[in-house]
């Protein structure tokens, strides 16, 4: 059957949201709106529960053993009405030698007092891998509560890679709260891109451990802060196993009179062997980068918007 699309779908699509694999019977994939499940499709590729709770969902994932997703999983968590409180509750298991990529939407376009709060456990077992991609769209004005939570388990040799963009809308208030724990041989990237505007009230804490031997962590951080909003980066990273190695990048960009930043590096070494490097960067656009966009046609304000967007790519 295919999928009729309603409000949720329509700024689904608005998103960059792929409508036309929610159309296809060999992709996975999950639409819920507040706490009802709008569409979902299952391949015998992974093992997907749903339960429909009061103000939210639990979701159940699993991908067994040498099992490789084909195709990305397609998943949107929306709210359409103007006030609401969504809880997301979420448990991944990766199999051994296991690998899928999540393509993740949240959406709240209508926003006039909305909560949405997430809270994840992802274990990969060995050799496993998870790409995994959250997308924020948010309308224009209101009151928008974000806050996501995920302690991920990573066992030896697994990859796990994560990106968090929030690019259209206000951001509102953002509590991005991620914390992962590297065994031997895994790696992981955690990435983050926040445009903040009017009054957004941003923080990203992400914390890496690398208890394992050779376990290697990148956490890389951009946000643009415009009007008078606020973004407070705290990223740590913990060198525990041999020859581990790790590298913080965080550069936060001031384009509102009025707008703050903060960056808060924690790097600590238990271990003689592991090597870890931060660097944060703090200020306004690169009058040499602006200067030059000028000089070729444009305004002041068109120069900026490509640096930003360049930014945040």
């Amino acid at each position: 059957m295919r999928i009729v699309k309603n409000n949720l779908l329509c700024e689904y699509e608005n998103a960059g949201g792929n409508v036309n694999a929610l159309n296809n019977k060999e992709t996975n994939h999950l639409v819920i709106n507040e706490n009802k499940v709008i569409s979902s499709n299952k391949t015998d590729e992974l093992d997907l529960k749903v339960i429909e709770e009061k103000d939210g969902i639990s979701l159940n994932l699993t991908v067994k053993k040498d099992v490789h997703v084909k195709e990305p999983v397609y998943l949107c968590f929306g709210i359409i009405e103007k006030r609401k409180v969504q809880n997301i509750k979420i448990n991944m298991l990766f199999e051994k030698n296991s690998s899928a990529k999540l393509l993740a939407h949240c959406i709240f376009p209508n926003a006039v007092n909305i909560t949405h709060n997430m809270d994840a456990k992802i274990v990969l077992k060995e050799k496993s891998t998870l790409s995994y991609e959250e997308v924020h769209y948010h309308g224009d004005n209101g009151v928008i509560s974000v806050n996501p939570k995920a302690e991920i388990f990573q066992e030896e040799g697994s990859t796990y890679l994560n990106r968090f963009s929030l690019l259209k809308g206000i951001a509102g208030k953002v509590l991005f709260y991620y914390t992962a724990h590297l065994g031997k041989g895994a790696k992981c990237e955690l990435t983050a891109r926040v445009n903040a505007i009017k009054n957004d009230d941003v923080k990203i804490i992400e914390k890496a451990l690398l208890e394992g031997s050779d376990s290697n962590a990148l956490l890389n951080t951009r946000i643009v802060l415009s009007d008078a909003s606020k973004g407070i980066v705290e990223n740590t990273i913990i060198g525990l196993g041999n020859n581990s190695r790790g590298h913080m990048d965080c550069v936060e960009i001031i384009n509102g009179e009025e707008a703050v930043a903060r960056a808060i590096p924690l790097v600590e070494v238990k271990n003689k062997t592991s090597k870890i490097t931060h660097e944060a960067a703090i200020g306004s656009v690169d009058k040499t980068s602006l200067n030059t966009l000028m000089s070729r046609g444009l305004t002041q304000e068109e120069a900026v918007r490509v640096i930003i967007n360049g930014l945040l790519r």
